[in-house]
């Protein structure tokens, strides 16, 4: 009887250490999270982004001014758990390009941890998430983009990161940065579309997208990923590089709506436009920044 009696308190004693080690390695990769995320916080107040003119809107997914205070749920797989308003944290400027959803059902998700670099990042579906924002001063202008993303689907068609829920389906009123299907990436305008070649989706990727639009200058579109610059083509019909958008409203991010509603399906970290084509050094501090920031390797 001692002998059991003895057993059984040595597994109740392992069981607490185990309970122990637990807890702390839970704690531990918890400090670890909230370390990591002041570490992006302070690269983000710190950024040249904060210094670079023309924002259109940026929107990030680290700073708590980026959402609403009662927002987000900590993982939340959106609808009404998620993310109604995504803050514009511009500033340049009071007046503010706030990204929101239309409709509670549309709210994409957040998660806290374990997307890209294990940060927050907003989460769309692929069926219903999207969000609007004001690209209306796009039209009839250069223009600089940059995305953080990371699919987690390589199926279906048009998945794009920015578009618009616009059914007009006219030669440069539509912009589309994202996904054409599993191996490519399109930088469209709607019928005036270039298309860089990726390998198919395996696993998620993070990726940074820079995007250049400056129609006077020698090469007038320009496409990086993760500071690369790509070979556009124009496998899908006849572009012009020099032809920016004549128009750009209902602007989306997840949402290609032209006839077509279909949702891009993955992680979001971060968006910046700016309405002007930037200079070579301007984009390469942005695209280090990003890289730092979400631990993606720029070349």
């Amino acid at each position: 009887m001692n002998k059991k009696a003895f057993s059984l308190i040595e597994l109740s004693v392992v069981i607490l250490i185990i309970g122990i080690l637990v807890a702390g390695v839970t704690q531990g990769s918890r400090l670890v999270n909230r370390m990591r995320l002041s570490a992006a916080r302070a690269i983000t107040s710190s950024s040249p982004v904060n210094s670079i003119r023309d924002i259109v809107g940026w929107w990030e997914t680290t700073l708590e001014q980026s959402f609403n205070g009662t927002e987000p749920e900590e993982d939340s797989d959106g609808d009404t758990g998620g993310i109604t308003t995504w803050y514009d944290i511009n500033p340049q400027s009071t007046v503010k390009n706030n990204a929101t959803s239309p409709a509670t059902t549309n709210n994409p998700g957040y998660t806290a941890s374990g997307s890209i670099n294990n940060l927050p990042t907003l989460n769309f579906n692929g069926s219903d998430h999207y969000l609007h924002f004001d690209g209306t001063s796009l039209a009839n202008s250069n223009y600089s983009i940059f995305v953080v993303e990371q699919r987690t689907s390589g199926t279906g068609d048009y998945r794009y990161m920015i578009a618009s829920s616009n059914g007009s389906g006219i030669t440069n009123q539509l912009l589309q940065v994202g996904y054409r299907n599993s191996s490519t990436i399109t930088w469209g305008q709607f019928a005036n579309d270039f298309n860089v070649s990726v390998a198919s989706y395996n696993v998620p990727i993070a990726r940074i997208h820079s995007l250049v639009f400056g129609s006077a200058l020698p090469t007038a579109k320009s496409y990086y990923l993760n500071g690369a610059v790509q070979t556009l083509n124009n496998t899908y019909g006849s572009a012009v590089a020099s032809q920016g958008l004549t128009s750009y409203t209902n602007a989306t991010f997840g949402l290609y709506g032209t006839d077509q509603n279909v949702y891009y399906q993955g992680n979001i970290g971060e968006i910046i436009i700016f309405n002007r084509a930037l200079k070579n050094e301007e984009r390469d501090a942005i695209e280090d920044y990003l890289g730092r920031k979400w631990g993606i390797r720029v070349l």
